[in-house]
């Protein structure tokens, strides 16, 4: 059997690898000079994608960089492949459908930055970032500088950071509904001296917060499968990110999380950027220096190919949301797919 993946990010090369575990031969188009997609803009460790380098060494395998396929050139490709797995990521960034939703600076803008790209905004003192997941939390830490030992950002770039001294990330979700992991959050919380705050609006009091001695008060999702295994894995986790929230204090700079909170409008005064907000029912207006939209990136588009053969879709461009793993899981998925319909057949 023979299959065409199309796209090598992280989806296309772990649907890759799956393929080639099962001794299935793969073609890999990646349309630009090198894989990874944006895994690139990423602070993930490098030695994240060392594992795909074994991917080039393997018989069943080529690969084919600077390689766009478009649906004209797919068709031509009908004859040799008996499936093939659109791995192409998403239409690009979602945009803040809001009144002044143009003044936000896009996370892709700022991750591109990381890789050595010429910047092309600034951020001053204070930050506003509307969307709570993993990439925001990546955000923060370029934003007060903070630099592991698996990754470096350019000295440049960390010039247009240094007077960074408050960072908002507002979420519209609650506390266990945002997209934000344990693990991403905990990276933030480990930048020295660095202040923390967090609320989920003005109609919910403190000694009112979700615990995780009330879990199943606060969860639908507990109630329902409150004797099975995966409530109690749910559970364990809702316990660590409490445990991580409860990490309150003061510092020289700032982070703050408003759950419940939804942006109404950004409108430019001055240097500044004046934002409505309504957390839990409450308005609020506020000033910031800058605003950057990470809410996540849009759905492709998928057009009818036009050929016989089985087409997936995998990763972000069946779903764009979810991390690294995700990618894994959802490339598992699709190759579990894959192989039955040949067994079927």
């Amino acid at each position: 059997m023979k299959v065409c993946v199309i796209g090598g990010g992280p989806a296309g090369l772990y649907t890759a690898a799956s393929l080639l575990a099962r001794n299935i031969d793969v073609t890999l188009h990646e349309k630009e000079a090198e894989v990874g997609g944006m895994y690139r803009y990423s602070l993930l460790p490098a030695s994240k994608m060392s594992p795909f380098a074994k991917l080039l060494e393997h018989k069943n395998f080529s690969l084919k960089l600077n390689s766009k396929v478009d649906l004209g050139k797919l068709k031509t490709m009908e004859k040799e492949f008996d499936a093939f797995v659109i791995a192409t990521g998403s239409d690009g960034p979602r945009r803040l459908d809001i009144p002044g939703g143009e003044h936000c600076v896009s996370s892709l803008d700022i991750a591109k930055s990381w890789t050595g790209e010429e910047p092309r905004y600034t951020v001053g003192r204070k930050v506003l970032v509307v969307g709570m997941g993993d990439v925001s939390m990546d955000i923060a830490r370029f934003l007060f500088g903070w630099q592991g030992p698996q990754f470096r950002f350019p000295k440049s770039i960390l010039e247009k950071v240094k007077d960074v001294e408050d960072v908002t990330i507002t979420s519209r979700r609650g506390v266990s509904g945002s997209a934000f992991t344990n693990s991403g959050l905990r990276s933030v919380l480990e930048i020295p001296d660095l202040g923390f705050h967090w609320s989920e609006g003005g109609n919910t009091p403190q000694n009112h917060r979700p615990r995780p001695e009330n879990f199943e008060e606060t969860s639908n999702w507990a109630r329902e499968h409150r004797d099975s295994e995966e409530n109690g894995r749910i559970k364990k986790w809702w316990e660590r990110r409490m445990g991580l929230l409860g990490a309150v204090r003061k510092g020289a700079r700032r982070l703050r999380l408003m759950f419940n909170t939804n942006i109404k409008s950004i409108e430019k005064v001055g240097a500044q950027y004046k934002v409505k907000m309504e957390q839990d029912g409450v308005q609020i207006e506020e000033c910031f220096d800058s605003v950057i939209s990470s809410i996540g990136f849009n759905r492709t588009k998928e057009k009818a190919p036009g050929i016989a053969k089985a087409v997936y879709h995998v990763g972000w461009a069946r779903h764009p949301r979810g991390n690294v793993e995700r990618a894994k899981e959802d490339a598992q998925d699709v190759v579990n797919k894959i192989v039955q319909t040949e067994k079927i057949q």
